[in-house]
This record gives structure tokens, sequence and C-alpha cells, in this order.
């Protein structure tokens, strides 16, 4: 159902009430809606502010290559202070139904169980492991099959790398050699381990959010999906929202609210959206001319985002550069559209692994993701091949400290964000740390045939002084593209929600998105995100 609001006979536009109005159709989103949904006695709607998912280049997973450059008229592009690090960069986030999980690299990762019971600990009660745990197990239909926190029957299909070349071989001995012992789940691997991907993926395609829930769920007459609508702001009576206005190629229009508005329109525009409402730091609202309707300090604030972190290292071959160019790109082209496998199929990186980039750590404190081709920024923004043969390997600390912001500068805002990296004198010694543990793994005995380089912009390093890995990563660090946290959850009076995730000082607007983070897991955030809203259907129901 992708049809606008219906007009009268006289061509006014028909007032329309659902139970639940969702905004935004990305990973939690989707969950929402097929899940309330579940209820025929109530009615969803579900508001997706850009286009329905139907290109092939979305499905198809290396097609990431296009959907998720600026260009994409998948994304949103945002222009954000990079704080700690020098100037600026833009952060792009899915514009489309299913959201970043339509956009993504497809990267699984839950987080560890520590980091869900630090939350509950810090008085997010409801929300550790013990909860967690088990919605990731009634969520996943993994096919490594069901595990103690595994599921094997869920909706959300989960899939494991298959193909691995010599070069692949290699990196995992080499990991070995630096005592990361290879794993079959690399979300059990909180210790540390190396193993091959495991991705939202199916069959060789695509598994996002849209496919997983709203699929199955889009022939239900109680759920009603909206696409390139968006949300302009909540209509209050007093402290209680009572309408949606949703703007559209048709113009303007209000929904009402029956039971409540579920904010899912993630860590950015989830905390514009309530801004623009009066939701906020009054002072500055008023500034701003907005109208305060709730006093809430916090909306805005506690931004995290990982630190990615590239680095790429000329071999000898060995990699799947000439998969994807050349006669080798059409014959892979008709492998994927006839049977979904081949290098196409593969997400956004072949071999992944969670370390102790200090062995005194009580768990894997940085993520590292090795692609199998050379990756490089284009002049025009967009990621691209490198010539020749190279492995690329990203990484980023996973659990950092410093704390941005997500406050509008106008009553129409476009630039409100201040990412502030690397501020904390911690994120910069684990981010240093993880940098120079990539290097002591490429210069490993296993890895010695392929002769690794670093290939970067200033040449071959031995890094070691850390003032010159700190100046790489200003030089080449950007957003992981998993902001969280702006509006955090907790039991204090200075959270922005509740551990039911009722926005605090109004009624009627909970918010289930990354926003909602205390801080980051270790890890993607996108299963996170899924995991949440299973968590959150369960608390409204």
């Amino acid at each position: 159902m992708l049809e606008p609001a219906k007009e009268t006979e006289r061509g006014e536009r028909s007032v329309e009430t659902y139970d639940y109005v969702i905004v935004g159709a990305g990973s939690s989103g989707c969950v929402m809606a097929e899940r309330l949904s579940r209820d025929p006695r109530v009615s969803v709607l579900l508001v997706e502010a850009g286009p329905p998912d139907h290109s092939m280049m979305i499905h198809i997973p290396r097609g990431v290559m296009e959907v998720a450059n600026p260009g994409s008229r998948y994304l949103s592009l945002y222009e954000v202070q990079r704080g700690g690090i020098r100037g600026t960069e833009i952060w792009p986030k899915g514009r489309v139904l299913g959201g970043s999980s339509s956009v993504n690299g497809m990267i699984y990762a839950r987080g560890f169980a520590q980091d869900y019971d630090a939350w509950e600990a810090a008085g997010c009660e409801g929300w550790g492991w013990k909860d967690i745990g088990r919605c990731y197990k009634e969520m996943e239909g993994h096919e490594l099959g069901e595990g103690e926190w595994r599921g094997g029957a869920g909706p959300l299909k989960i899939s494991v790398q298959h193909d691995v070349n010599p070069l692949m071989q290699s990196t995992i001995e080499a990991a070995g050699q630096l005592g990361v012992p290879l794993v079959r789940d690399i979300n059990e691997a909180s210790e540390g381990g190396v193993a091959l991907q495991t991705s939202t993926t199916h069959g060789g395609w695509r598994m996002s959010a849209a496919r997983a829930f709203i699929k199955p769920a889009r022939g239900r007459k109680n759920l009603t999906i909206v696409t390139e609508t968006e949300a302009k702001r909540l209509v209050f009576d007093g402290a209680r929202a009572v309408r949606v206005a949703l703007r559209d190629r048709s113009g303007t229009r209000e929904v009402t609210i029956g039971r409540e508005v579920i904010l899912a329109a993630g860590a950015l525009e989830t905390p514009k959206l309530l801004q623009l409402s009066g939701v906020g730091p009054g002072k500055h609202l008023q500034a701003l001319g907005i109208p305060v309707v709730a006093d809430r300090e916090n909306v805005g604030r506690n931004l995290r985002e990982h630190v990615l972190v590239p680095l790429r290292y000329q071999v000898r071959g060995g990699t799947f550069a000439d998969e994807y160019r050349g006669l080798r790109l059409p014959i892979n082209v008709l492998r994927q559209l006839l049977t979904g496998s081949g290098p196409l199929s593969y997400a956004a990186h072949e071999l992944v692994a969670f370390v102790k980039s200090r062995p005194e750590y009580d768990r894997a404190d940085g993520e590292i993701g090795f692609i199998n081709a050379g990756m490089r920024m284009k002049a025009n923004g967009k990621m691209g091949l490198q010539p020749g043969h190279s492995l690329t390997v990203i990484s980023y600390y996973g659990r950092p400290s410093s704390q941005g912001h997500c406050l509008i500068q106008t009553a129409d805002p476009d630039k409100p964000i201040d990412a502030n990296f690397l501020a904390t004198e911690e994120d910069r010694r684990h981010s240093i740390d993880l940098v120079k543990f990539i290097h002591r793994l490429m210069k490993q005995p296993a890895l010695s045939a392929a002769e690794p380089v670093y290939a970067g912009p200033r040449g071959d390093m031995d890094f070691e002084s850390d003032d010159d890995v700190l100046d790489l990563i200003h030089l080449l660090g950007s957003s992981g593209r998993h902001v969280a946290g702006t509006c955090r959850m907790g039991s204090d009076a200075d959270s922005v929600v509740d551990t039911k995730l009722r926005v605090r000082g109004v009624q009627g607007v909970r918010v289930i998105d990354t926003s909602i983070m205390p801080d980051l897991p270790t890890g993607n955030t996108n299963g996170p995100a899924m995991v949440m809203a299973w968590r959150a259907a369960e608390l409204i129901a």
C-alpha cells in the first residue's frame, strides 16, 4: 500500500486517524510496523521520506558501491563538523524504504553481552543481555542454525561468507599468529576472534529490514505504508501529541494519532523533528522562535559515532579486484542474476575480526573488516576500485566516549551536527592502538608472500610514532555510519526517553531507533537497531 492520502469528492484531503504513526521506515521502523500490525485490532501508518526500494542495485549486495555513494537518490546527506578531527565531512544516511538497511554494507554485528549489561547497570532496566539476547534469538534466521544465543528460524535471515581465497586464508593465519583465533560465529567472539563475514544477506541478495519485515506484512489491511512523505513536525494539545504534519508531492496534511507516534527516523532526524516540534533545549528553541512544549536539554546531545579508518595494503595478487572489471564483470552480473552467487553477492567485506588492541582489555575493543580489493575515494566523493591488487583494511574503536551534538540552527535546519570526534584521550588511545595492531598483523609471517606495503597518502609507514598514527587518523578517519545516542534512554531525569522509550515531558511519543542508545555497542548498528525495535514492541504490547 503505497498510496497517498485519499481525497474527498470536493478535492479536500480526508482526515486520517491511525492508532500508531511510525515516522521512518528504516531498520527500527520496519520491525515496529510488522510487529504492531500483527494485532488486527490496531491500525498502523508507516511513513518514509524516501522512495520505495525497487532498484535492483539495492538488492544486489555489491550494488552498495552505487546506492551508498553521494549522488544516490536513496540517501540524505549531512554536512558535519568533525570536532576532534579537522574540518567537515558529509554523512550519508538511508532515505528509502528500509532506510540505511537498504544502502549499508550488510555487516551483521550484534555487539557483545557486556555492552547491553552495561546499559542495564547504568539504569536501563530490561535492556540487558538476558532480554536482548533472547530477542536476537527470536529475530534471527541464521545460516549456522540455532545456538544458545543464536536463532535459526526467525524472519531476519543471516548468511556467512563462503568463498575464501588464498589471500583471505593467509590473513586468517596472520591473525592467529597475533593470538586472534578463528571462530565460527563472530558474534560470539567477545574475547576476540576472526571469522568469515556474517551478513544480512540471504540467497545471495540483500536482506534489508524492508525485505525481512515489511514484505511479509504488506498485505495486512491494518498497515498503511506511504513513501516520499516527510514528517515536518508533531502537533501537541498541551503536552500530548495529537497529530503529525506530513508533506508529500500533493502538499501538506495532518494525520491524527490514535494512541502513539513512534519516532524511528534515525539518530539525526529524530532529535531534529522533536526540536522542530518544541521538544528540546528550551532556551535554544526560544532563540529560534520555536514555541517550547517540553524543555528537554539533552535532545540532540550525547551523539556517538565510530571513527572509521581505511588502510590499503598493496599485494602481489590474489584479490577479487579482477572480478569487478573487464569481461569478468558482465559474467559476474549474469551469475548474480541467475544464481545469486559470485562476488557481487558479497557483503561490504569478506573477513572480519574483533580484537583487543591491548591484551589487558576485558573484551574486544576494535572491529576490523578486510575487503579483498583496493578501495579508493574518487575526486567526486564516490568510492571506487583502485587499479592493481591491494587489500583494504577498515577499522574503528568500538566504544567511543566522545560526545557530539545535533542541534538545529534555524527553524528549517540543514546543518545541525558536530561529531566532536576524538575529543577524549580514551578514544585517541584506542584508535592509535588499533591502527598499530593492524600494521603488526600485516607484517606477520603468514602474509610474507603477499608483501603488503601500506599504500596510503603518505606511502610506507612503520607507525612507530603515536603522533604519526594520530595524524594519519586525522587524515583518513571519517564516519563509520553508525551515529547514535542523541535521544538517550535512561532511568535518570536527564535522559530523553525512559526505559519504555517514552519521551519525558510529553505524552503519546516514543523513540525507537539508534538515538536511544546510551552509548554505542561494539560493532555495527543495523542489528542492534532491529533488535531494539523487537524488544520495544514487547514493551508496547
